[in-house]
């Protein structure tokens, strides 16, 4: 077994609440690597992922190694999942976090939720508040140096934070927005917006009164800037040759699909939706036109709308 076995391990949480427990406890009776709690509100995976090492980057994916567009992997990364689902609520959710490459031999939830690793004779108990704040995530860059370096800096710190933000405003106007409205479920403020003749979703996060309307001020200049034009175009060159390196598929006779430019490629994609975090950076989800085969294109660019990077989601 590698740990892929479980698909979705949030639905399956909510099965094993609902009382068909068959599949998670099979899994974790056969495969170490998974802890899972009493009440099947969370678990914990290790498994590796892949890595696709492209332009001098180390790309870190979420997915199971050789899997990724028919590509073998480069290398492989073990990473940690984390999966929840809260019956009350009805909600759950699913991340991963980079690991080091060594010979795990179990993982453990321990009565106090903190969580216990151990390989060869070595092990390690930390928490996940702590592991969200210091381990890099699984889905972009990181060097193998830099996930040992922030491994080593688990010791179970009990990490607090400021108190969260209230929801003052239910609706914020916003000059080249026009109204947003605020999404209990998401934390965030969403409207509609026309480009290039379609229409695109933009939410801004929540976050302190203070500093609300302020961002949306910077999210009215980024927008009447147009910034997410300068992004596609950073985008086109790296996403193209990332096509025709690794995404060049076949016709039905066989035939090797041609090559694409960045032109072409920005020709065939459309925006669907913008993403304003509570800094006001931002990530462009953009539908890829078939290009990588229905996988989303996440463009991310910083405070001031530069373009930073960009990857294939979904």
């Amino acid at each position: 077994m590698n740990g892929w076995e479980i698909k979705n391990f949030t639905q399956t949480l909510m099965e094993a609440q609902g009382g068909n427990s068959k599949k998670i406890d099979t899994f974790v009776a056969d495969y170490p690597l998974c802890a899972v709690k009493a009440d099947y509100s969370q678990a914990i995976i290790l498994r590796q992922f892949h890595v696709q090492l492209w332009e001098d980057e180390r790309r870190i994916l979420n997915c199971k190694p050789d899997t990724y567009g028919g590509a073998k992997s480069d290398e492989k990364q073990w990473g940690i999942t984390q999966a929840n689902f809260d019956k009350e609520n009805g909600s759950g959710s699913e991340g991963s976090m980079c690991i080091p490459n060594y010979k795990y031999t179990s993982v453990t939830i321990n009565d106090d939720d903190s969580i216990t690793l151990k390989w060869d004779n070595s092990e390690v108990t930390t928490n996940l508040q702590e592991m969200f704040r210091k381990l890099k995530y699984i889905f972009g860059k990181a060097k193998k140096e830099e996930i040992e370096t922030a491994f080593a800096t688990l010791c179970n710190e009990v990490i607090t934070g400021p108190p969260p933000p209230e929801v003052v405003y239910r609706t914020l106007e916003s000059e080249v927005l026009g109204m947003l409205t605020y999404n209990e479920e998401y934390e965030c403020y969403q409207t509609e917006t026309t480009i290039d003749g379609h229409m695109v979703e933009i939410t801004v996060d929540l976050t302190y009164p203070s500093e609300l309307k302020k961002n949306i001020k910077k999210v009215d200049k980024l927008m009447s800037a147009k910034f997410y034009e300068k992004a596609l175009q950073k985008m086109a060159k790296p996403m193209s040759a990332l096509k025709n390196e690794v995404w060049l598929g076949e016709d039905e006779d066989g035939q090797e699909e041609p090559r694409i430019s960045a032109d072409e490629l920005l020709k065939r994609i459309k925006i669907t939706a913008i993403a304003f975090d509570d800094e006001c950076e931002a990530e462009i989800y953009c539908d890829d036109g078939d290009i990588f085969w229905g996988h989303c294109i996440l463009i991310s660019t910083n405070a001031r709308g530069t373009y930073q990077d960009a990857t294939l989601a979904g």
